[in-house]
């Protein structure tokens, strides 16, 4: 009951600071934070795509230097 509500909030709050991040261009940091995210929630679907899709990019982008 309560404690689940409490590590769903937490996962929730992460992934929303991973979000900013993500659209700030921190992806490194939006990665490590969602991963912190899946401390809580191991089986967001939605983190875990996230995380591929920013990961896909920060290679990109290593790629192009």
């Amino acid at each position: 009951g309560y404690l689940s509500k409490q590590i769903k909030t937490c996962s929730e709050a992460l992934m929303g600071i991973g979000l900013i991040k993500y659209r700030e261009g921190s992806l490194d940091d939006a990665v490590s934070i969602w991963k912190k995210a899946l401390t809580f929630d191991p089986k967001n679907r939605d983190v875990k795509k996230a995380i591929d899709k920013a990961t896909v990019q920060l290679q990109k982008l290593k790629n192009i230097k």
